[in-house]
């Protein structure tokens, strides 16, 4: 039967229907006039009662997307089944992808956002009532919707760096006050050589001069002989304007070179700064160039960061250099723009030679950097690059001239320094029109020793030792480490491969890579060691006699491969860098395509990086020697390689880059990580501060690396700052709870004043605020519930509000207070925006105003950062974002504040409890509610004891409040056995949580969505062996098998059989409780969260 035909909805329907997600009270309102006489709020259950008894039966749309009526006409078969279009709807068409109005294309929606609608098990017109229209996707392939805002790209790294990093009135003050300091103001001579240039943008190119801040310059012009007589007429000129402008007219064209010489005669300057005709500089340039200078009196070349700029200024292509690297510069003329070089040493090496031209810059680079006595880098950008047809900024066959003298350049630089290897422009760079270059050296030199540890695993051994059959080189022999094999395969491949055998036996307490490797390397008598994993396999017969060739050059300590994956030859490694993973080193460009050079080609030419794998890496075995190998205390497994990296370079030497020797590397690309946390600790130890020189700070610290950081990158002026902290209440939750601890960081703070902002006037954060001083201030509830029918009109309202309390910047606490983050914007104050929710975006607010749902999705462009809690949330965000501004920032843990809120003697909790010493506690803190899913919880331990009954188990949940989820669980329990109930004990929600903590054996978190929850922190401080979902943030705290169990979410079958695990298992209780302390200690703690917002909170203002 048609259930328009009757006349009412049972609970259960109700229920469906108002699960869906698909009424839409705002809508409903504006489209029944006949019910807003009532004058309730559209939010109100009114409009949901009033469709639910009446409108459902009109075939009134619930929503401005369905449309009852099409959808029964539109498809035969839902009138033929009796049921109503909607109810058949969310039963059926939601998931066979119908269309529920005539504009709605559901097949194409769905391909839009395929992702999310698996990842969150959600339909197209949910996904679209709630998260799509605020996102402005189109529904349809003729329609992108033009409501409220018009749609665009997001910006790239480049543009939002350029957005808080411009030249400014606070750069240009801090600026003065440096020079004011400095001891010496020397004289800069910039040297311009001069040929027809395009008269605008010559004019712009000396006009950037005489924009300068710092004011001891020479601007040194040589004319190669012209024949546009505009320049000369316009040269006498500027010569006439400010004297500080020298000009030479060549008698005759000598071509760059020559006139490059002739300029640099008339510098009467320190130091000669090279630019080009067409460019310009920043006007904090020559500034910067002097403050090195003063700070680093010995700098005789100095080079800057660069980027392009086109003819109507627009801004790209930045190039974030690393510091000084040799190697680099045998790759290509890295050093771009600025480029300065004592005039003392420009004479000395002869000047820029002729017959270079083109790249007659890059010889001059490569000659007095061999003579120099400190080559300086400035990681800022103080020059741009004209982008003009015919010109090498467009492209580097624009003057393809240029690629042979580049390659002359660095033959000639080979030669000088006694190098036997021959230059040449590789293929790809040729095809990409790039002056990038290549050496091939000879396969013969000094003896290597490869050293391969292996433990069975003979089919992946035997391929390696096949491949190892192309290797051109000639003098290395191969050893094989027998760690303990005891497969057959193994052992007749070991005894029948040719290649000498060391049995080498693990240390008594367990596997030590470190340990095999000194070892092997003390029973060799080679000059070299070369390192190989047995997983790999070698691709280019001349691979070690590359790696030998550069390990062999002047300065370099150690050399390593690129390793590719050998599914699809994307990049595995192509260098270390250090603090990729929240203070750890990581491989950069990852997963790299294999033809894609990443960030200024790095991961296809020869440079200097931190640290290579051991993987592949080779060293003077003397060396090796005297560093004492692989650190075996400290890094018996992981971080050696990286740990040896850097004492070789603490010792003075280099580490090379090799990417021509190309090895694949059978290792998974979702490898997880289970390196033991105490290594992780020993490595932040050590290394906790260490600066990497090869990486510009300009660049994130994160993955995909070589990215500009969204962020102000420079020196702040800090000023006193009365800081807002908006919360949606005063509630003892997450979210308002961890607000509180960022504003209590800040109490003695001699500029910041924290103020804690709420709509709510009560609740129980309201009397711990007062007792640590800080200011609350309540903006009306009913204001911000206008907010949710009227945002439009309203958010005006707000914005006054905040500026009559003089908040200087915006701390917005999560995605409910988005208004917060818009009404800063419009009050012209900056604003950060912390968002902990990990449920799709923006579905908390899925019953606000169609102009409030855009609006929050703007927010995410008006702050000046979007902090997350976690790297999985921020994952869920970035496809949203309309510039790169998204950071993460962990909770950081107050060890201190703990230690007095949970702390209690085993000993004295238990028996508070009344829990014997030999029964086994099994806790689950946190509010109870269906996201947390306590119910799962009780399913295990009914699962655990209908199979393996124990009574020596005792089971308590944390943390109720009433609700119908509490109501629920309540009554499951009800239904176990007597004895069984007597053993679960639920807890109202309290403040005094140290207590079952204390006593407790086991924390069990049945969360479905977290973002990086404290409770986990709590449970891994009081030493708790852990069973969790893996869900979001939480897998960032621990890690599976290492410090916890980890169960998939709603599987209470796992997580019953995690429990039978430990519950009979006290010896695996504590390694799974003592690692999780390591790795607690291994996150930020309370200090470097409070330090982190201190530094976004200074930037914001700049």
């Amino acid at each position: 039967m048609n259930k328009s035909m009757n006349t009412k909805l049972t609970p259960e329907e109700k229920g469906i229907i108002e699960r869906s997600g698909l009424f839409d009270p705002n809508f409903y309102a504006l489209n029944c006039p006949d019910l807003l006489e009532s004058g309730q709020a559209p939010n109100s259950d009114h409009y949901k009662n009033h469709f639910l008894e009446h409108g459902f039966f009109e075939f009134r749309r619930p929503n401005a997307y369905f449309d009852p009526y099409f959808y029964q006409n539109e498809y035969e078969d839902v009138l033929a089944s009796g049921m109503h279009p909607l109810m058949h709807y969310i039963h059926h068409g939601s998931k066979e992808l119908r269309n529920p109005c005539k504009e709605f294309d559901a097949e194409y929606y769905a391909n839009q956002v395929g992702e999310e609608l698996r990842r969150f098990n959600l339909d197209p017109l949910y996904h679209y009532l709630h998260f799509g229209f605020a996102r402005n996707l189109p529904i349809n392939s003729s329609q992108s919707s033009q409501r409220f805002m018009a749609g665009r790209e997001a910006k790239c790294d480049y543009e939002s760096w350029l957005e808080v990093n411009q030249w400014n009135s606070n750069r240009e003050f801090l600026l003065r006050e440096k020079l004011a300091r400095c001891t010496k103001r020397p004289l800069l001579s910039l040297v311009m050589p001069v040929y027809n240039p395009p008269v605008k943008f010559f004019k712009k190119a000396i006009q950037s001069v005489l924009a300068q801040v710092y004011g001891n310059w020479e601007l040194c012009i040589a004319d190669d002989c012209s024949t546009n007589p505009e320049v000369k007429l316009l040269l006498e000129e500027m010569q006439k304007i400010d004297s500080r402008i020298k000009v030479t007219f060549r008698e005759s064209n000598g071509h760059i070179s020559a006139a490059t010489n002739s300029a640099a005669e008339i510098a009467s300057g320190e130091i000669l700064v090279f630019m080009d005709q067409d460019d310009e500089i920043t006007p904090d340039a020559l500034a910067e160039i002097a403050l090195y200078m003063d700070a680093n009196p010995t700098a005789d070349v100095i080079y800057s960061d660069d980027d392009k700029i086109d003819v109507q200024g627009k801004r790209f292509a930045p190039q974030f250099k690393p510091d000084w690297s040799p190697e680099l510069l045998l790759s290509y003329m890295y050093f771009g723009h600025i480029f300065s070089v004592s005039r003392e040493l420009y004479w000395e090496v002869g000047g820029t030679r002729v017959g270079f031209e083109g790249s007659q810059d890059y010889d001059l680079a490569l000659r007095v950097t061999e003579k120099a006595s400190h080559v300086g880098h400035i990681p800022k950008v103080l020059y741009h690059w004209r982008v003009l047809p015919g010109s090498t900024a467009a492209s580097g066959d624009e003057k393809n001239y240029s690629f042979q003298t580049g390659i002359n350049a660095v033959q000639d630089a080979l030669d000088r320094r006694n190098v036997n290897a021959l230059v040449h422009q590789p293929s790809w760079a040729l095809e990409a029109k790039a002056g990038l270059f290549e050496h091939s050296f000879g396969d013969s030199g000094p003896s290597v020793a490869i050293i391969i540890p292996t433990k069975n695993q003979a089919e992946i051994l035997s391929r390696l030792l096949v491949s190892l059959q192309k290797t051109t080189y000639d003098n290395y022999k191969v050893y094989i480490v027998n760690n303990d094999s005891d497969d057959h395969d193994t052992l007749e491949l070991l005894a029948s491969c040719g290649h000498e055998v060391f049995d080498i036996s693990n240390p008594s307490d367990g596997f030590s890579f470190a340990h095999i490797n000194n070892q092997a390397v003390k029973r060799v008598a080679e000059d070299y060691v070369l390192f190989l994993n047995n997983d790999t396999e070698v691709l280019n017969g001349q691979w070690l006699s590359q790696l030998m060739g550069y390990v062999q050059l002047d300065g370099v300590g150690v050399a390593g491969a690129r390793l590719l994956y050998p599914d699809d030859y994307s990049t595995q490694h192509a260098g270390v860098v250090q603090n990729l993973h929240h203070g750890l080193p990581g491989h950069g460009l990852k997963v790299l395509e294999y033809h894609n050079g990443g960030y200024m080609s790095r991961a296809k030419v020869a440079g200097n990086f931190s640290g290579v794998t051991a993987a592949c890496m080779v060293m003077r075995r003397s060396l090796f020697s005297d560093l004492n190998g692989f650190d075996e205390e400290h890094f018996a497994v992981a971080y050696n390689d990286a740990d040896l990296c850097l004492r070789v370079q603490e010792h003075g030497y280099r580490i090379a880059y090799v990417p021509s020797a190309e090895l694949l590397h059978h290792e998974s690309k979702s490898r997880g990580n289970k390196d033991n946390p105490q290594e992780e600790l020993n490595y932040l130890s050590r290394y906790g501060g260490f600066v990497d020189s090869y990486y510009n700070p300009n660049l994130r610290n994160e993955m995909p690396s070589h990215l500009a950081v969204g962020r102000f990158v420079g020196e702040t002026v800090k000023e006193p700052t009365r800081v807002g902290f908006v919360s949606h209440n005063l509630n003892l939750e997450g979210a308002p709870i961890q607000l509180k601890e960022i504003a209590q960081g800040f109490i003695d703070h001699p500029l910041i004043t924290p103020v804690f902002i709420c709509q709510k006037e009560e609740g129980p954060l309201k009397e711990e605020l007062a007792d640590l001083g800080i200011e609350t201030i309540t903006i009306a509830d009913d204001l911000i519930g206008e907010l949710v029918g009227d945002y439009g009109n309203v958010i005006h309202d707000v914005k006054a509000w905040l500026q009559k309390n003089r908040i200087d910047v915006v701390v917005s606490n999560t995605i409910l207070n988005f208004w917060a983050v818009d009404a800063a914007e419009r009050a012209g104050i900056p604003a950060i925006w912390v968002i902990h929710e990990s449920e799709p975006p923006f579905s908390h607010i899925s019953y606000w105003c169609e102009a409030a749902k855009v609006a929050a999705f703007t927010a995410l462009e008006k702050a000046y950062q979007v902090v997350f809690v976690s790297e999985a949330t921020r994952g869920l965000y970035a496809p949203l974002a309309p510039k790169q501004n998204l950071s993460v920032v962990y909770n950081g843990f107050n060890n201190e504040l703990a230690k007095s809120r949970l702390f209690h003697e085993k000993a004295d909790a238990r028996s508070k409890l009344s829990i014997a010493d030999d029964e086994v506690f099994v806790i689950s803190v946190g509010t109870v509610c269906p996201r947390k899913g306590q119910l799962d919880f009780i399913k295990a331990i009914e699962h655990l004891e209908t199979h393996n009954p124990n009574q020596k188990l005792k089971f308590a949940i944390i943390g109720d409040r009433d609700s119908d989820y509490s109501q629920a669980i309540h009554a499951y329990c009800s239904q176990l056995p007597e004895d069984l109930q007597q053993r679960i004990t639920i807890i109202s929600e309290t403040k005094d949580v140290g207590v079952y903590f204390s006593a407790a054996d086991i924390f069990v978190c049945t969360s479905l969505i977290e973002s990086f929850p404290k409770v986990i922190q709590e449970a891994m401080f009081s030493g708790l062996a852990i069973v969790t979902t893996p869900v979001f943030g939480i897998a960032e705290q621990l890690k599976h098998d290492v410090s916890a169990k980890f169960f998939k979410p709603k599987d209470y079958v796992e997580l019953s059989q995690n429990l039978l695990l430990l519950t009979e298992n006290a010896i695996e209780r504590e390694r799974l409780a003592s690692n999780a302390r390591l790795h607690l200690k291994r996150l930020p703690n309370y200090q470097d969260m409070i330090n982190e917002y201190e530094s976004l909170i200074f930037e914001a203002v700049q």
